[in-house]
């Protein structure tokens, strides 16, 4: 602002000359004078040169000072983003081993468990496996001695029938006497076969009235 007062308020050298000239005062006055004005006049624009010179350069350093704050603000804030961002994806990655740490340790309860299923449904087919074959096996066991008793039976009744044919009558003492309790064997599978017991004797208990020997022999 001053330097634009000093420039609005300076006159021209030319100017000064002319007026100087115009005027009662010897040329060689004006002239001294004229000179001196104008040296004060260039000491004048050299200060206000300087001043303009260092006013620019502060406004320059000025400017490069903010321009530095503002890059130090920058790189600052870009520093905290990054490590914001870091942080962010560690804790995201830190999550994602957690939850896949989770995953893998579910995943291996539940393969121990189908397998220990498993186990169990092998162990209860062998066991059901296992008493199925002895319910078979007892089965055909009991079938076999149905069938060897059929056999027998049909064996002892074809005997029977053989030895009825061949049997001779009781004696009448045998079938009259009610007065015994004993009898021999043969006596008493004559009885069995001709179906005729003495009075007082049980056919379904027909081995109480065998001798003692016969019982023996019989029995042992």
């Amino acid at each position: 602002k001053k330097k634009k007062e000093e420039e609005a308020n300076a006159t021209p050298a030319v100017t000064r000359l002319k007026k100087r000239m115009s005027a009662t005062e010897q040329p060689s006055v004006i002239m001294e004078g004229d000179s001196a004005e104008n040296s004060e006049d260039d000491s004048d624009d050299g200060e206000a040169a300087k001043a303009a010179e260092a006013s620019k350069a502060a406004e320059e350093a000025k400017k490069e000072e903010e321009a530095r704050i503002a890059a130090e603000k920058k790189a600052a804030e870009d520093k905290a983003a990054a490590e914001a961002k870091a942080k962010a994806e560690a804790a995201v990655k830190a999550k994602a081993e957690e939850e896949a740490e989770i995953a893998s340790r579910e995943k291996a309860a539940q393969e121990k468990a189908a397998q220990e299923k498993a186990a169990q449904e092998k162990a209860a087919q062998e066991k059901a496996a296992q008493e199925k074959a002895t319910q078979e096996k007892a089965a055909q066991e009991k079938a076999a001695k149905e069938v060897k008793a059929a056999a027998n039976a049909d064996e002892a009744a074809k005997a029977a029938a053989a030895a009825e044919a061949d049997i001779p009558p009781l004696p009448p003492t045998i079938a009259t006497d009610a007065s015994r309790s004993t009898y021999k064997y043969d006596e008493l599978v004559q009885m069995k076969a001709k179906r005729s017991y003495p009075e007082g004797v049980d056919a379904a208990k027909l081995e109480m009235y065998l001798t003692d020997d016969d019982f023996q022999k019989v029995f042992a």
